[in-house]
């Protein structure tokens, strides 16, 4: 979900939305739900090939908005049943990255909100640190 701590973000613009898996890979799709929780955007790539490069930016609904209390649901297929999640290519993952503004004071990274980058800003307002799972 989309939080407002702070009360001086009304929302974000994303200008680019890439789609992330490994090798088993076969589909991803992305659904957007307003703070109603009504369906406000779908996106999908409908044959995802690490062979051509393991991120596959959309070019559907470029740019958009997510307000308050949206939220996201990212949903992967895959060619194989049993495969572990991990960060080498013979893992697997199931994420998607977005490139947005304005700047947040907050980040969430790789799913989970990441409250050491949160900190970090509150120290250092110039600057976010994104920790590594």
């Amino acid at each position: 979900n989309i939080t407002n701590d702070d009360r001086s973000l009304e929302g974000v613009t994303v200008f680019k939305e890439v789609f992330h898996m490994h090798k088993s890979g076969a589909r991803m799709t992305n659904t957007q739900f307003n703070s109603n929780g009504e369906i406000s955007r779908a996106t999908e790539i409908n044959y995802f090939d690490f062979s051509q490069g393991a991120g596959f930016s959309s070019r559907d609904q470029v740019p958009f908005q997510l307000g308050v209390g949206d939220s996201l649901i990212t949903t992967c297929y895959f060619e194989e049943n049993g495969v572990v999640f991990g960060s080498g290519s013979g893992q697997e993952m199931c994420q998607i990255f977005l490139w947005y503004y304005p700047k947040s004071s907050s980040s969430l990274s790789c799913g989970y909100y990441d409250r050491a980058a949160r900190q970090d800003a509150q120290n250092n307002q110039d600057e976010v640190k994104f920790n590594p799972l």
